[in-house]
């Protein structure tokens, strides 16, 4: 997990996540500090409850294949069981309430269902007037902010992945023009904070381009089978052929283990096939 150096009002166990997330993305999309004080994570109770409002109605509006991709990267990104739906992350009381919920519909497996419960739990958060309201305010709290809280340590990455999704396909959009990343407000931060912000997030990209090049090599999984493979057949073929030994040996760098031939004598110095680093293997 990335060490992000700033000093907020805010909490910062579960701030961790979201800015980890923002960190991770810094290889493939180019963001300052300024920008990055702009992640929803800093957004005010009441413009967090507008977004998830316009969210709603224009995820519900609209459908597209580009769309469906990007919600169903949403949805791996937000739970982290995908297959077993959203549903499950709720307090078990909750899930109750709104498997039954008469006045609308929730598809435990649809990312935009997940949404919709979360908007309308904020539109009607101050309801008592029956006694499923009363005990989803035990749940959920009495105010708006407690409804966002308890949403948040549920699915920390919901709002700031959902607002990436909105900004993709409906940036243009009249009711979302406020939230665009283009038309976002810039945060007054003061110069000492906003050289550590810098500081932290140079040290974040080049962390994030380190991994970008272990990658580059190809993918691990994938040339570890074929190393085992090789090894296997290479294995077979000495015992029929030359003789040679083969013996396990673990890559010090990334600890896999593989499947290498003994030299006759001395030792020998070969390539991880996972990560690339030298590995000396010798004859003892």
């Amino acid at each position: 997990m990335y060490f992000f150096g700033l000093v907020f009002a805010f909490s910062i166990t579960k701030g961790i996540e979201v800015i980890s997330s923002i960190l991770q993305e810094l290889h493939s999309n180019s963001r300052g500090p300024a920008r990055a004080l702009l992640e929803p994570f800093f957004w005010s109770t009441d413009k967090t409850v507008r977004f998830y409002n316009i969210a709603n109605t224009l995820l519900a509006r609209t459908w597209s294949e580009d769309l469906r991709d990007s919600l169903h990267n949403l949805k791996g990104k937000v739970l982290k069981r995908p297959h077993q739906g959203w549903i499950r992350s709720l307090k078990p009381d909750f899930q109750t309430i709104v498997s039954s919920d008469r006045r609308s519909f929730y598809d435990r497996y649809n990312i935009t269902h997940l949404v919709k419960l979360v908007r309308n739990r904020l539109a009607h958060y101050d309801q008592q007037d029956q006694e499923e309201d009363e005990g989803l305010q035990e749940i959920l709290g009495t105010t708006q902010k407690d409804v966002l809280e308890y949403f948040r340590a549920s699915f920390p990455q919901l709002l700031l992945q959902t607002y990436h999704v909105i900004n993709k396909h409906f940036q243009t959009d009249p009711a979302f023009l406020a939230f665009a990343e283009g038309n976002a407000p810039q945060v007054p931060v003061s110069d000492q904070c906003m050289e550590k912000v810098s500081q932290r997030l140079s040290y974040a990209k080049e962390s994030a381009c380190r991994n970008v090049s272990v990658q580059s090599h190809g993918d691990p999984a994938r040339k570890l089978q074929e190393e085992m493979e090789k090894n296997r057949m290479s294995s077979s073929g000495s015992r029929e052929g030359s003789g040679r030994r083969m013996k396990e040996v673990a890559c010090p760098t990334c600890t896999v283990r593989l499947q290498v031939q003994v030299p006759i004598s001395g030792s020998e110095t070969i390539e991880c096939v996972v990560c690339q680093n030298p590995l000396l293997v010798s004859s003892h």
